[in-house]
């Protein structure tokens, strides 16, 4: 055991109409025990908090000493390996307080079932499950279990699904400002919300597809587990939401009892009628540690959220292009390093940085090392592009991918100026010069080279898209102009290889490998987390100062914040050009 000081930096900031930005520092002494292995007791339960948000991504150490959230791969990877440990007794979970996707909703189901297989006892408990919401994937998670508790005061919000998407040009009209966008092709709606007034048709489309395929497969998934037949299901899903003793008679949750009353049964049912002990995912992995002798070793490469540059120190939002795309770069020349297992979680974002990404995968393979991308809730357009020369792509089936297409713009502000009483001057050398100004309209000779810009980005995507999966002519006209697809619709047009999550991919990589399908494999998972102390040690080092260092922490949170605003309402992430 060592000690060691650490130095904690909180920034607080008020920002309005005119900005201000404070910062207090305070400093922190613990006491580091992760150099000390866990060990496991000798009988156990595998307990599972899904109650708190499942990162991708472990983007920082903990400051303090403190057992951090499991991401999604060790969730996943402890679920399995607990099912073949004879000291762990059982699995239970509580779930029902924060939302989950369709696609990692499936492979966590996954996952329970196997270890459920085994014929250990599973158990999950919910105060509620979204009784004011639509509860679909936490329910298709919860329905996997042997036992699914329910506080007798809680609900099931399981009604379908719905998007509900605002269309601004009126808005933008009465203000007098212009929205000068364009999108490749009609199907990517990005660009609609701001130049339209109603929902256009293609953009209906597209979510009634994805609606739908996600009805199907709720359908499917809840049929195998509430034991009824598809018609029955659908009958149970359109008659939603359900109190509590409505979802027990409907098989939807097995018991009405509270939390102790839970506890004292998960204790029965594996605990052999006492009290047990649990363990969480991350001290189960650490206790259990690595095999001996892996048949090969694999870089677990994650990315998840919008797509940009994300170089920023103490940036903590999005998919950091330039740091995966580095990651991917060094283990091209890693020999310790036999396959890359890139996980893909992400939306979409700016069109240079997915390239710098895509390029890195192919230096990866172009020594041999094969790669296959895993694909989360998302892996629309940048998420896809990132992904389309892989040499294998798994994806679950309510994974919402494709989406191959390009959107950009400007708002042109002149109209309202003036109404305000404010003119503009304006000086430029050069007939294009400033033609991104949020100010005034693209010019004829401006909006030619701006749509020039658009053609060039869905030319170069959908030739890579080509090249990496083997689709041409009327086949890639027909995935691509900006459509949306679930995983199982991509399967079917050739978008993607599987079905399937980490699990699979591992498979694939298995193969691609030549080794055993059941061959032990080791895992290095990059990028690896930034330790705060020594990002703000070398702050210090380089004489950085406090508004330096404001920017550093403020500006990474509020764009990450102005990008779940913009998910939340329009679904696209495809960043603006510049302006």
């Amino acid at each position: 055991m060592r000690t060691i000081a650490r130095i904690l930096f909180w920034g607080f900031a008020a920002i309005g109409a005119l900005v201000c930005a404070i910062a207090v520092a305070g400093i922190v002494f613990t006491v580091n025990v992760r150099d000390r292995a866990p060990t496991l007791p000798d009988v156990a339960v595998l307990e599972l908090d899904l109650n708190r948000s499942i990162p991708e991504v472990r983007r920082e150490e903990p400051i303090l000493d403190t057992v951090p959230a499991p991401t999604f791969f060790e969730l996943v990877q402890a679920i399995d390996a607990a099912a073949l440990d004879d000291r762990i007794e059982g699995l239970y979970a509580q779930i029902g307080a924060e939302p989950l996707g369709m696609a990692r909703a499936q492979e966590l189901a996954d996952a329970v079932r196997r270890f459920r297989a085994t014929g250990k006892p599973t158990m999950v408990y919910a105060d509620d499950l979204e009784a004011l919401g639509d509860s679909g994937p936490e329910i298709l998670v919860a329905r996997a279990f042997n036992e699914v508790w329910l506080r007798p005061t809680g609900g099931v919000g399981l009604a379908g699904f719905a998007f509900e998407v605002p269309f601004a040009k009126d808005a933008l009209d009465e203000w007098s400002v212009e929205a000068e966008f364009g999108q490749r092709h009609e199907f990517k709606g990005g660009a609609d919300t701001f130049t339209k007034s109603h929902m256009p048709g293609p953009y209906h489309s597209s979510l009634r597809r994805l609606a739908d395929g996600w009805f199907e497969q709720l359908s499917d998934g809840l049929a195998i587990d509430i034991e009824k037949g598809s018609r029955k299901a659908n009958s149970v899903i359109l008659n939603g939401p359900y109190l509590a003793e409505e979802a027990r008679k409907l098989g939807l949750v097995d018991r009405l009892g509270y939390f102790d009353e839970f506890m004292a049964r998960v204790d029965a049912k594996a605990g052999r009628g006492e009290e047990i002990e649990s363990v969480g995912p991350v001290h189960y992995l650490a206790a259990v540690g690595e095999t001996d002798t892996p048949a090969a070793r694999i870089a677990v490469v994650q990315g998840q959220g919008a797509i940009g540059m994300g170089d920023e120190i103490f940036a903590d939002e999005g998919f950091g292009a330039y740091e995966i795309a580095e990651t991917l770069l060094d283990l091209s020349e890693d020999e310790s390093i036999d396959a890359v297992l890139f996980r893909v979680d992400s939306p979409g974002g700016a069109y240079g940085p997915s390239d710098e990404v895509w390029r890195a995968v192919g230096k990866v393979q172009e020594t041999g090392k094969p790669v296959v991308v895993s694909m989360g809730d998302y892996a629309a357009s940048g998420g896809y592009f990132v992904s389309t020369s892989a040499d294998r792509i798994v994806a679950q089936p309510g994974t919402l991918t494709g989406s191959i297409g390009v959107y950009a713009g400007k708002f042109a502000t002149q109209q309202l100026w003036e109404k305000l009483g404010i003119n503009w001057g304006r000086v430029a050398v050069g007939p294009n010069a400033g033609m991104y100004s949020s100010v005034g309209k693209f010019s004829p000779s401006q909006q030619a080279k701006f749509d020039a810009g658009l053609d060039f980005v869905y030319e170069d995507f959908t030739q890579k898209v080509s090249a990496g999966r083997g689709l041409t002519g009327a086949a890639l006209d027909d995935a691509a102009r900006g459509r949306i697809w679930t995983g199982r619709q991509a399967l079917e047009i050739g978008l993607v290889d599987r079905l399937g999550g980490y699990r699979e991919a591992l498979d694939e990589l298995r193969s691609l490998l030549n080794i055993s399908s059941d061959a032990e494999l080791a895992f290095e998972v990059l990028p690896k987390p930034h330790d705060p102390w020594e990002e703000f040690a070398e702050w210090l080092d380089e004489g950085g100062s406090m508004n330096d260092l404001v920017a550093q922490i403020l500006a990474p949170k509020l764009a990450g914040e102005t990008r779940r605003q913009l998910e939340a309402s329009v679904g696209d992430l495809t960043p603006l050009i510049p302006h």
